[in-house]
């Protein structure tokens, strides 16, 4: 029987995406070249940032009409409109007319900072706007993620009041962009084509694009023959959607099981083989678990909380002592909040701030770029860059699975190159001539 409903549902899964295709074929070409940039949120804060500058005759039209979207009681007088700076997403801040607008753009889901929001508050008013003329826009895809008080902590909320909005792309932004066109001049057909293609781009991760309501509408056809719904009252159609989702979803979970055992033998190869090829280079590099207890295996480290290796040479120890603490230079890929596992190459410093500083030194002295926590001082996982993906932030982000997968070696290759100019460095420290 479970065989059975199996084949079934693989089947309908198949016909309906036989059927897109079909459909696909007969749609105009769609090109949109944003969508192949693959853009992040900072490019995001840059297109949105552009717009908001653009003025006619010293009126900033598209900034007004944000206002007007957002709710803001705000009009531009001589607003500086900035991206990035002070690492503020963007900043609009007209000092004539005495206000500032921090937006925070959230777009991609990316979590909450520490005191995120606060820390952007406090640099606003540093240059002259008073704290009661500070507007925070929380920016979101489309509306449902919620600012956590550790970026925006009660109180500030509550000073802020109505002065804090959170707005989302589905409705203030595409409604804006929506706007813009009427307002262009006959002679900027560059600025018109960049409109509607980000206009097109946003209705695009909306699904909100005419060739996808298109799709819909074929395929809701396309399933209610296949499910036999047409004869059938409302309440019929409704159990036997309710029993086919329930189906489809215990067939997407078994084939996730098997995609993610899939995924995770990739990265266990990767490892593996950055182990190895370090071990032809540089021998001398063990497997650890929690940076100080050896293991002998990667299937053994690999199950742990916190596994990688640690470069130990025994004919040329190097080893930093401070006190009795040994500092050796490891690799972990540890346990961050939701399961993520980061790359760290660089050195546990036990938590103590002597041996700390000690380490900071090293990285600032051979230049480095670093990153520090409490037990660690390690190389900054932006240095681990594959296609433009910053792959040492989550090793077991699903969405780098076809790079662990597909194209191993070379990742190898990056974390490989990477973890060799930390180690050069370190071993001209430990060992100077």
């Amino acid at each position: 029987m479970e065989t059975m409903i199996i084949d079934e549902n693989l089947e309908l899964a198949k016909n309906i995406s036989d059927k897109i295709s079909e459909i696909k074929k007969s749609l105009p070409y769609h090109l949109n070249i944003i969508d192949e940039l693959h853009i992040n949120e900072n490019a995001h804060s840059r297109i949105l940032s552009k717009l908001l500058q653009y003025q006619e005759n010293e009126r900033y039209i598209f900034l007004k009409k944000f206002f007007e979207h957002c709710d803001l009681p705000l009009q531009p007088e001589k607003p500086e409109i900035s991206t990035e700076k002070q690492r503020i997403d963007i900043l609009i801040m007209d000092k004539s007319a005495g206000y500032a607008v921090i937006i925070e753009n959230k777009v991609n889901y990316a979590e909450d900072q520490n005191a995120q929001i606060k820390r952007y508050v406090d640099k606003v008013i540093k240059h002259g706007i008073s704290e009661d003329k500070i507007y925070v826009l929380y920016l979101t895809r489309w509306g449902r993620k919620i600012v956590s008080e550790k970026s925006l902590p009660n109180d500030l909320k509550g000073k802020l009041d109505k002065r804090y909005k959170p707005i989302n792309f589905n409705n203030h932004i595409l409604p804006w962009l929506n706007s813009l066109i009427g307002f262009c001049r006959f002679k900027d057909t560059q600025l018109i084509a960049a409109i509607q293609q980000y206009t097109d781009f946003i209705k695009g991760f909306l699904n909100q694009r005419n060739d996808t309501q298109k799709i819909y509408q074929i395929m809701k056809k396309e399933i209610t023959k296949l499910l036999k719904l047409t004869d059938k009252n409302r309440i019929e159609r409704y159990h036997i959607i309710d029993e086919k989702l329930d189906e489809i979803a215990n067939l997407q979970n078994q084939l996730n099981n098997m995609k993610n055992e899939l995924a995770n033998t990739a990265r266990k190869a990767f490892f593996e083989k950055l182990y190895h090829k370090l071990n032809e280079n540089f021998p001398g590099w063990e497997y650890r678990s929690e940076v100080i207890k050896e293991v002998n295996s990667i299937d053994l480290a690999f199950e742990l909380p916190y596994f990688g290796m640690a470069y130990n040479p025994k004919e040329l120890p190097a080893i930093k002592k401070i006190g009795d603490k040994e500092l050796v230079l490891s690799i972990e890929l540890q346990n961050d909040k939701g399961g993520w596992k980061s790359f760290l190459c660089g050195i546990f410093t036990y938590n103590d701030p002597t041996i700390q500083k000690e380490i900071e030194n090293f990285f600032d002295e051979y230049r480095l770029n670093k990153e520090t926590t409490n037990n660690w001082v390690y190389l900054h996982r932006n240095s681990y860059v594959f296609e433009d993906a910053n792959i040492g932030f989550n090793v077991n982000d699903p969405k780098w699975d076809q790079y662990f997968i597909e194209q191993t070696d070379k990742v190898v290759e990056v974390f490989y190159d990477q973890v060799v100019k930390v180690l050069n460095a370190w071993k001209k420290y430990v060992q100077p001539s």
